[in-house]
């Protein structure tokens, strides 16, 4: 009954606030996309005709034609000689620490091909995972080689294997197979762009082990862009260009421009940051308006979460963890901070806080696939428990809040009740956890009173550079300690991405981020509340948990320290947008 009554109140207020003065001057109503400057591409007849004639495009698709036409033991040929020649001269050679067991798997691979004589197009249409992967997952028509007489090239592939095998010799068969596979998927990406994006979040967070994280990922940034903008140009893919992508673009370049006039000198971070946030916005939000790929980024998304935050659990309880980062004599009973795929507990939890909001709102995803939703929101938060990153957990009970807020009646009655039984469910936890939340504030603990001291010494920077001094770590070390208050002057950001954003790029830096912030949660809202009923709202909503779990975690830390984290941050907004694009259009349709 008391249950019953809090619903019908929580329902009541709902109702209010969708219809009261506060909806409907501060987030409106759903607007035709026309009224905002919908953006057509008017001459793409005319650059699709001259592209369908272009002499380049013709060789690559005669050249396609014929390695789809060519027998399956010619490629076995091949194989076989890049192989063998290879494992030749690192036999002949005779140095063991230069020898390459691959090689002779590359041989192997070739001779159950050399007892096939039917085209590779017909030997992909027979394969489960080629046809899965081609014609599901990518979405290619049959091949038109199905059933033509297959060419035989023996002699050109062999010459082609053995020059292959020897520049494997010398620079490594590991690096000819890779240029391989590069010349194959970079075709596929180039005619299907949206192939790129599940494969870039289904590795982001190993990509640190790489060494090489931010250029490995700014590469698939430019690959993405530059394979979406001959689609647009052609037609095949149509967009809108609305007042965000003006105030992406002008985001773009003061990172850009900040990067040049940077204080120590000329800086490719800002470059990088730029690169992400075009990439994202301009070439992943319009995959993201497409209920497939959209499942499909977002559950490679989820997958890799769980797996990293699994690998920081079998992290912790195996003892690896690491004290580095904790004040021993307060927290000795932690048993350490956990990074997992990081570098540094913080950049581990502010992805973690991302994989938190996006499995909240997989949960309420319609179907069996739900039930998925389950593994990545338990094992982040048994892993951001671990990271003890005091910021992160303020930032999940923010997204969580949120969440349970702005969902349902029901949700919003349980949000009253819940911060009741807080109290009590504090007294049951561990003695570590409620000795960490417990010094959130807490001006005795070093972390806090060092934030604290660095705050002050930014807030001088600031006001003494209101126009900021340009990005780059090697910036703020050789501005701040002129301003830095006494024991902070080695501190490596300023802790609070505002402030931060302030210091590289100045007060207009935090006004175009702070406007961008508003715009999007306006449109997600006008959206939610409009007259038609999405599927996925409850999906973006955990998209929007996500968003204040990470603004929430941003007043005590740098969100993108590692520049990497910024493209998480870059996702969730192209998502926001994209929902609003996509709900605009159903809402004027019906």
């Amino acid at each position: 009954m008391i249950w019953e009554k809090l619903v019908s109140g929580a329902g009541k207020i709902r109702a209010s606030a969708e219809n009261g003065f506060f909806a409907r001057t501060m987030i409106g109503r759903p607007r035709p996309i026309g009224e905002i400057g919908k953006f057509r591409i008017s001459f793409h007849r005319s650059i699709l005709k001259k592209a369908e004639n272009a002499r380049l495009l013709f060789l690559l698709s005669r050249f396609l034609n014929f390695l789809l036409g060519t027998a399956l033991h010619c490629y076995g040929v091949f194989f076989l000689s890049f192989g063998g020649v290879a494992f030749l001269i690192f036999l002949l050679v005779g140095n063991p620490s230069n020898f390459d067991f691959l090689s002779l798997g590359v041989f192997l691979s070739g001779i159950p091909l050399c007892f096939s004589r039917e085209p590779l197009a017909e030997g992909l249409e027979k394969s489960d995972f080629a046809r899965l992967f081609l014609f599901r997952y990518c979405g290619f028509a049959e091949f038109p080689q199905k059933g033509r007489k297959a060419g035989n090239t023996i002699w050109q592939f062999s010459f082609v294997g053995v020059a292959a095998g020897v520049f494997g010799a010398l620079l490594g068969v590991k690096w000819i197979l890779l240029f391989l596979i590069v010349a194959i998927v970079l075709p596929i990406a180039f005619c299907v762009p949206e192939s790129i994006f599940p494969p870039v979040f289904l590795f982001f967070p190993f990509l640190g082990w790489t060494g090489h994280a931010s250029l490995f990922l700014g590469i698939f940034a430019v690959l993405s862009l530059l394979f979406r903008i001959p689609k647009l140009l052609s037609g095949h893919r149509q967009d809108v260009f609305e007042k965000s992508d003006l105030l992406v673009l002008l985001c773009g370049l003061l990172l850009v421009l900040d990067g040049i006039i940077s204080a120590s000198g000329l800086d490719g971070r800002g470059f990088l940051l730029c690169i992400y946030l075009l990439s994202v916005w301009f070439a992943l939000r319009p995959s993201l308006t497409v209920p497939k790929w959209r499942n499909r980024v977002f559950f490679c998304f989820l997958l890799s979460g769980s797996i990293c935050s699994a690998i920081g659990i079998l992290q912790y309880f195996s003892g690896k963890a690491t004290m580095k980062w904790l004040e021993i004599e307060r927290f000795d009973l932690l048993g350490g901070r956990v990074s997992a795929t990081f570098s540094n507990p913080n950049f581990l939890a502010v992805y973690l806080l991302v994989v938190f909001g996006v499995s909240l709102g997989w949960i309420f995803k319609t179907g069996k696939a739900r039930f998925f939703g389950w593994i990545p929101l338990l094992l982040s938060v048994g892993c951001l428990i671990v990271t003890w990153t005091r910021g992160a957990w303020l930032g999940v009970l923010a997204a969580s809040g949120f969440y349970l807020a702005f969902h349902s009646a029901s949700t919003l009655a349980a949000f009253f009740v819940l911060p009741l039984s807080l109290p009590g469910i504090f007294l049951f936890l561990p003695g570590g956890i409620r000795a960490r939340f417990g010094s959130i504030g807490n001006l005795a603990e070093t972390s806090s009173r060092y934030r604290i001291e660095t705050w002050k010494g930014v807030l001088r920077l600031i006001a003494d550079h209101p126009f900021g001094i340009g990005s780059g770590e090697e910036t703020f070390h050789l501005v701040y300690p002129a301003y830095a208050v006494s024991g902070t002057e080695s501190v490596m950001h300023a802790h609070n991405v505002y402030l931060q954003i302030a210091v590289e790029h100045g007060l207009i830096g935090v006004f175009l981020f702070l406007f961008l912030i508003v715009l999007l949660f306006r449109s997600f809202f006008a959206c939610r509340i409009g007259r038609n009923q999405s599927v996925d709202r409850g999906f973006f909503l955990g998209i929007a948990a996500a968003m204040v779990g990470l603004l929430t975690m941003g007043f005590f830390d740098h969100l993108w320290y590692q520049p990497t984290l910024f493209y998480l941050f870059a996702t969730l907004a192209a998502a926001l947008s994209a929902f609003a694009l996509s709900e605009r259009e159903k809402f004027y349709e019906t």
